[in-house]
């Protein structure tokens, strides 16, 4: 399954513009957020995530297997209710 391996940064934006059928972001390299400044380090630096503790404690199952699928869908589903 996808989410034994999570998505980098630029992996999820680059498969969210695609979805959107949009230019991906140009992100900036994750040094920019090194120093000080405790926001920008946020905005830069790896934010992923494992959801397979959650799996074994509640028996959770996900809908679609990774977020490069899910888009679409969610987008889908978006279009449907205007």
């Amino acid at each position: 399954m996808v989410d034994d391996i999570p998505l980098r940064r630029q992996e999820y934006c680059h498969s969210l513009a695609e979805a959107l059928s949009v230019t991906p972001p140009v992100l900036p390299p994750t040094q920019a957020g090194s120093g000080t400044d405790p926001h920008r380090n946020y905005e830069t630096r790896s934010q992923r995530v494992l959801n397979r503790q959650l799996k074994e404690a509640t028996g959770w199952v996900p809908r679609y297997a990774s977020v490069v699928e899910g888009w679409p869908a969610m987008l889908a589903q978006v279009e449907g209710t205007r």
